[in-house]
Formats: C-alpha cells, structure tokens, sequence
C-alpha cells in the first residue's frame, strides 16, 4: 500500500509539473519566476506580466548557468515553436554563494515584450503568450513553461 501512494504520489507530481527536473549533487539549486510585486519568496508565479525576475536558489557558489526563452506551443509564430525571444537572447551568468534563504541570485528586471514583438507571435486572447525558460547548469538541464501576458502589466519598464 505505501509503494502504491509513493507511485500514485510521483505521478500526480510529474503530470502537474512539480518534478520537472530533479535536484541531485550533479544537478542542485532551483530556478524561480517572480513576478511584480518582486519578493524573497521561492514560489513561481506562472503568470507574470511581461516584467519579472528569475530567482536562483541553493546553487553551489560559482556554478556557470545560462538562460534563454523561446515561444512555446500553442503560442506560434511563422518561425515556429522554439522560436529563441530575443532580447534578452541567451544570457550567462556565474552564481554567487547563496544568501538569505539560500537565494544565489535576483536577476534585473526581464522585460519579454520587444522579443515576443520581434518574434512576430499573437497573443492568446486569454492567456497571452506561452513562454519555456530552459536553465542549462553544469548537471544539467531545468525547464518552466509559463505565460506572459504583456498588455495586462501596468509595468512596462
């Protein structure tokens, strides 16, 4: 019975996305999307205007990650699914030690509107647009697919 709720358990994780990418000694720290009102806090907010941050928590100090978003189904565009946004393009960055609440790093503030508009994408009429963050780290690969809805964010910086 308990194999039966630990399996029951995992499968209900994986299918709403909780255990995307698993935290390991060769794959540690999590990435997080926060959105206006920027905060401390882990937690997603899955749908940020088109201003937000992304939060690195409980990395090693040093370690080397890159970011990128792209368009992502059923967002489309004549380029395509996968379509790179740019700006901001593909971003490196070394982390520092973690801090307060294990956080390593608060980015500046990310501002997807003229990507998604040089992108050439349509919005959602509901949702906006449907965005993947890859996070490539030395152990690995993290993923957060999210919406961003651009004409709905009082912060457009």
């Amino acid at each position: 019975m308990k194999r039966l709720l630990t399996a029951s358990c995992l499968v209900l994780m994986m299918a709403f996305g909780f255990a995307t990418s698993p935290v390991s000694a060769s794959n540690p720290g999590t990435v997080k999307i926060d959105g206006v009102a920027f905060d401390l806090v882990q937690d997603n907010e899955p749908h940020p205007g088109c201003v937000f941050k992304l939060q690195f928590f409980g990395f090693p100090e040093g370690t080397e990650v890159s970011y990128r978003f792209a368009v992502y189904p059923p967002t489309s565009n004549t380029k395509g699914p996968g379509t790179l946004i740019t700006p901001p393009g593909v971003v490196d960055l070394t982390l520092p030690a973690p801090g307060d609440r294990k956080l390593n790093l608060n980015t500046g503030k990310i501002n997807l509107k003229d990507g998604l508009t040089a992108a050439g994408v349509s919005p959602h009429p509901v949702q906006g647009f449907h965005v993947k963050l890859t996070v490539d780290t030395p152990g690995g690969h993290k993923y957060k697919v999210f919406w961003v809805e651009c004409e709905a964010n009082p912060y457009t910086y």
